[in-house]
């Protein structure tokens, strides 16, 4: 029993054998693939065989014998990227509200998966079972248990082939990280009931999660997933994601992010009132190699604070190899000649190339070999995203 279920982790995590021919892919034969359950789904689909476009076109095996295994408790988290156009038409119970199938093949898809398994009904299909109806698959077995599905919707520019993995590993900073990418997330719950006074929606990141903020329905386990087999090679068209790693080119300096110390860089205090000071920034991009200067963007302020973000710059930059930015900071207090420099850090496009788009860049400080201390900035932040 251990050992079949091990099976069923592997195919969760799709990783299936593919053989792989240019612009399409196949599953191979007798290979098998877990794909969501719809609520309605019962036993009877075993045995039922499904077209290349998912679709029920009769029974492979009438009246099959039907394996039950009971009192299982497997929980697993998971991700899973809808990867080519036959997963999509799995999930299509996700996109009737969303303008259909057409208009989801235009997008791309992550699921992020908290689940529990208590039972499995299950049949064997012989590899050279004989078919007198056109089906390209078989369902094989039905999952039932929990099942908390987070639904990351994006376009083929601002989704990755592993957004799923970062988010699933986000904890509390899902909600940021899926923005930063902009990227739209819907929550599905399959057998799970908000617990009292928990009206908001919830992002669960653990089993630990589904315990505390759900109310488990462990006396009716619902359908969360079908197994299928294939029983002949399946051609399909696989989707193009986004590389999310930042190349030479034009890009959005998109936002930056400060905090100074508690005083100024000669241990003085900000203000003559002990008030936060009100940090402006410059930027310039300098090119080591020409010595060309970019004055990127000139005396932007920020309300009192000492952490200060300017959040949507959205500032149209074009970056070489060669090419450093430096940030400036200073106390403005309100005139030309009465602002306190704060400090200046920076960075080269070489360590920015070796980021990704919509991750916070740290920066480095700019220290004056004349003076020791002269940069009062104890955290510079940037980050990069795609031009439009």
């Amino acid at each position: 029993m251990k050992k079949y279920f091990g099976s069923v982790l592997i195919l969760l995590s799709l990783v299936n054998t593919l053989l792989l021919c240019q612009d399409k892919k196949v599953y191979p034969k007798n290979d098998k693939i877990l794909l969501q359950a719809d609520i309605t789904t019962t036993k009877s689909i075993l045995g039922k065989g499904f077209d290349r476009e998912m679709l029920d076109v009769g029974s492979v095996i009438k009246s099959p014998k039907i394996e039950t295994i009971n009192n299982l408790n497997q929980y697993s988290a998971t991700c899973q990227v809808v990867t080519d156009d036959l997963i999509l038409k799995g999930c299509g119970k996700y996109f009737v509200a969303s303008g259909g199938f057409e208009s989801a093949k235009k997008k791309r898809y992550s699921f992020l998966r908290i689940y529990q398994v208590t039972k499995v009904e299950k049949i064997d299909v012989s590899t050279d079972v004989k078919l007198t109806i056109p089906a390209k698959m078989v369902a094989t077995a039905v999952y039932y248990g929990y099942l908390f599905d987070v639904m990351i919707e994006g376009t083929e520019e601002t989704m990755s082939a592993d957004i799923g993995v970062k988010l699933l590993g986000a904890g509390g900073d899902f909600s940021r990280i899926a923005k930063n990418y902009n990227l739209r997330t819907q929550v599905v719950a399959t057998g799970l009931k908000p617990r009292a006074g928990n009206n908001e929606i919830v992002v669960a990141t653990s089993a630990e999660d589904i315990q505390q903020k759900f109310v488990v329905d462990s006396k009716s386990p619902q359908p969360i997933f079908v197994e299928y087999k294939f029983l002949d090679n399946v051609e399909v068209t696989p989707f193009t994601f986004a590389e999310y790693k930042i190349t030479s080119g034009k890009c959005n300096l998109r936002s930056i992010t400060i905090q100074l110390s508690d005083r100024k860089p000669d241990g003085r205090k900000w203000d003559a009132f002990d008030t936060d000071p009100e940090i402006m920034i410059s930027v310039t991009k300098i090119n080591q190699r020409t010595n060309q200067s970019v004055e990127i963007i000139k005396n932007r302020t920020h309300g009192e604070n000492k952490i200060a973000t300017w959040g949507d710059l959205n500032q149209e930059i074009f970056l070489d190899q060669d090419d450093v930015l430096y940030i400036q900071a200073w106390d403005d207090d309100g005139s030309l000649n009465n602002r306190d420099y704060a400090g200046m850090n920076y960075v080269t496009a070489a360590k920015i190339f070796e980021q990704e788009y919509n991750e916070e860049i740290s920066t480095q400080k700019f220290m004056n070999k004349k003076a020791v201390n002269d940069n009062a900035i104890d955290k510079c932040l940037i980050v990069i995203s795609k031009r439009p």
